[in-house]
């Protein structure tokens, strides 16, 4: 099974990089899911660097 291949992958990256591959796989999985994108709302913006009065 294609999860066990993985986690034999991991079993061999040393400790201090798998935190490194839990983000990558955390984020992964979020943009699997199209719930928790984020969407850019327009007018947000506050000031506008070009309108100075």
């Amino acid at each position: 099974m294609l999860i066990e291949k993985i986690i034999q992958e991991l079993q061999n990256i040393p400790e201090e990089k798998l935190s490194e591959i839990y983000e990558l796989i955390h984020d992964f999985r979020l943009r699997l899911n199209p719930e928790n994108r984020q969407t850019r709302t327009p007018g947000l913006l506050i000031s506008n660097p070009f309108n100075s009065v």
